[in-house]
């Protein structure tokens, strides 16, 4: 229904800022860190992570609406959007070594910022994106093995222990901001009780 939509834009909406914000505090804290850094620089930098993801979004969605729309076999579909996701895997870090190499920028560009994009682009402007989505549908068991694989091998309890303190502090602070955002923006949007009761 109309407010399981809702959620899930706002949902996607606030996945591409948060994706988008942490790249770039995490370029900010990097420059910061550096001695040489100023705020010429950084913006430079900024501008430059957004600009390439943008651009690496935008050819790995239009690769992605080409297939989507003129490959009539769902199999061939599902091994070419492999494909193109795996362009989206390279893009990223040629596009960091170009930005060092030709701009003197030393910047990362996030594989899954440029996914995001892409799948902006099929979503909004593609003729079927009911047969993208039903396909990801299909290939996401496989995908989820392969992610959370990874994440475990990224998990280190020592660390986790060692930070707790902090961790509890963020937990407490995002509970407290989802839940008065949420309080917020259903009194704005003057939503009855029993929506605002869910949200």
């Amino acid at each position: 229904g109309p407010f399981t939509k809702l959620v899930l834009g706002a949902t996607v909406v606030m996945d591409v800022v948060v994706v988008s914000a942490f790249s770039v505090t995490l370029l900010v804290a990097e420059n910061l860190v550096e001695e040489e850094a100023d705020g010429g620089s950084i913006a430079a930098s900024v501008l430059a992570v957004l600009g390439l993801a943008l651009l690496g979004g935008a050819l790995v969605g239009v690769l992605l609406r080409t297939v989507i729309e003129h490959t009539p076999s769902d199999v061939w579909v599902g091994l070419l959007v492999l494909g193109v996701a795996a362009v989206a895997a390279v893009l990223a870090p040629l596009m960091t070594e170009w930005a060092e190499d030709e701009l003197g920028l030393h910047i990362e560009i996030d594989s899954l910022l440029i996914a995001m994009i892409a799948g902006v682009i099929v979503a909004n402007w593609t003729s079927r994106p009911e047969r993208f989505a039903g396909l990801l549908e299909r290939m996401v068991p496989y995908v989820y093995v392969v992610f959370f694989t990874l994440t475990g091998l990224g998990l280190h309890l020592d660390a986790l222990v060692a930070a707790a303190g902090a961790a509890a502090v963020l937990w407490i602070a995002r509970l407290a901001g989802i839940f008065s955002g949420s309080t917020a923006a259903m009194h704005l949007v003057s939503e009855p009780d029993v929506v605002r009761r869910v949200a």
